[in-house]
């Protein structure tokens, strides 16, 4: 009974005066709190979706920082992308194929205007490494400023020849390490190795590439004009993953099917004769990219050149491009290209070009 009539009585004990006051000020804290949280969520930025807008390029594997123009130690430069290897690389560059004769100053005056990643081969029936390496030297740029690439022909395969080729664009160009060296073909077809009787194959010379790398000889291998087949062996293969893979894109043909794969495996894709000169190889008489309605139609509503639309177009889908010309006016107008805009319906004209014969 007692215990009973204790627990009646603690029933009826009132409430200490401080109670209702002190619920008040927690439930006034609580919604305080949520208030502030919810204002939080409302005002705080959204995530950077610049390179996913449809208007803007979205680079493979977040490796765009930006395709605008920089301004840095009194040049104009385009922004880096970063490779599946860490090792950063302009998006766009300076071909010095079939440049001939005016190779040393068509490349000076590249560098001049502000290009620093240069393309270049051991294929002397179009290149000539050492008036790229002339250049290099005229222009006092500093080498570190510089993305250097040359690639071996199929007519040195084997891991001998492929170092000792090597050391010989080391010293053409000027230079104790490359930036990126390629395979430059899976084969040596007949039309580029006529006087050569060379069975090796590509196999040896990508250890060789690979020992490089190791070495610290070289930033980043890769390999130019495998297929898609070609480009599987060599996945299955290697040891180093390539970084790099070039080969020949315009709107006509804008490779799609290996660009994807590229995308997939990391892998970057270079493009080389963006702006069509692969047709005059083809025995036309006139350039159908850059003459093309689409394009120049395109070009006059962007206030831009046909070549730059072509060229930004190309960044769009993921591409470094490495366009090429001997004249002065030509190679800055290519390098402003960086600023031209395009938009989505843009790209879906030009897109629609894949396949056509011009």
């Amino acid at each position: 009974m007692r215990m009973g009539g204790a627990r009646h009585s603690l029933s009826r004990q009132p409430s200490p005066p401080f109670l209702p006051q002190l619920v008040s000020c927690s439930l006034f804290i609580t919604i305080c709190c949520s208030l502030l949280l919810l204002l939080h969520f409302y005002l705080r930025p959204g995530p950077r979706l610049e390179y996913l807008s449809d208007d803007r390029l979205q680079m493979a594997s977040g490796i765009a920082d930006d395709l605008k123009l920089d301004k840095l130690d009194g040049h104009t430069k385009p922004r880096m992308i970063q490779l599946a290897n860490g090792v950063l690389m302009p998006v766009l560059g300076f071909g010095t194929a079939g440049l001939g004769e005016h190779t040393k100053n068509a490349t000076l005056c590249a560098l001049q205007t502000g290009y620093r990643l240069l393309d270049s081969a051991q294929a002397r029936e179009w290149y000539n490494e050492e008036a790229v390496g002339e250049s290099i030297r005229l222009s006092g740029i500093h080498r570190e400023e510089l993305f250097l690439v040359s690639k071996l022909h199929p007519r040195n395969f084997g891991y001998r020849i492929t170092m000792q080729q090597f050391a010989k664009s080391l010293e053409d160009l000027g230079t104790s390490y490359l930036d990126l060296f390629l395979l430059h073909y899976p084969k040596c077809f007949s039309s580029i190795c006529a006087s050569t009787n060379n069975e090796v194959t590509w196999h040896e010379s990508w250890k060789a590439l690979e020992d490089l790398y190791h070495d610290k000889k070289v930033k980043a291998i890769g390999v130019s004009n495998f297929d898609l087949e070609e480009l599987k062996e060599l996945l299955s293969l290697a040891e180093v993953k390539p970084a790099i893979l070039q080969r020949y894109s315009d709107p006509f043909h804008s490779d799609r099917g290996i660009q994807d794969y590229c995308l997939k495996e990391h892998i970057q894709y270079m493009g080389y004769s963006t702006l069509g000169s692969q047709w005059f190889l083809r025995g036309y008489g006139f350039n159908p990219v850059l003459s093309h309605p689409v394009v120049k139609n395109i070009a006059l509503a962007r206030k831009c050149t046909a070549a730059q639309v072509v060229l930004q177009w190309a960044l769009k889908h993921h591409q470094v491009v490495i366009p090429r010309s001997s004249n002065p006016n030509r190679i800055k107008e290519n390098f402003d290209s960086l600023s031209c805009e395009l938009g989505r319906e843009d790209l879906v004209q030009i897109n629609a070009l894949d396949g056509e014969v011009p």
